[in-house]
């Protein structure tokens, strides 16, 4: 059985400044679409809604950004991981000291 394959779609119309049209058909970018509906119902409009779910929005222009993944280095890695475990040995260190009863 082959599954359906989802897509959701950024496009932004150099003429017009201020919004940004979504094609959302992703049940986690639909859903987001609808929540931010409607805790924002006059800065999201929801032009068209699919039989099949999806959907076509606009959304201000200064909510669209792009968010490259961090670089790391593997030295920094190790050094993060490093530190988790240091972290995670510490309550343990600190649960063996008595309690101050004054």
């Amino acid at each position: 059985m082959k599954q359906e394959e989802s897509t959701t779609v950024f496009e932004h119309i150099p003429a017009d400044e201020r919004v940004f049209v979504v094609t959302a058909a992703e049940p986690w970018s639909v859903a987001m679409v609808q929540r931010l509906k409607k805790q924002r119902p006059n800065e999201v409009n929801i032009r068209h809604t699919n039989k099949d779910g999806s959907l076509v929005a606009e959304l201000p222009l200064d909510w669209m950004r792009i968010k490259p993944g961090k670089l790391v280095s593997e030295k920094q890695r190790e050094t993060s991981r490093n530190n988790i475990m240091k972290a995670r040995q510490l309550p343990q260190a600190q649960g063996e000291n008595e309690p101050n009863l004054r």
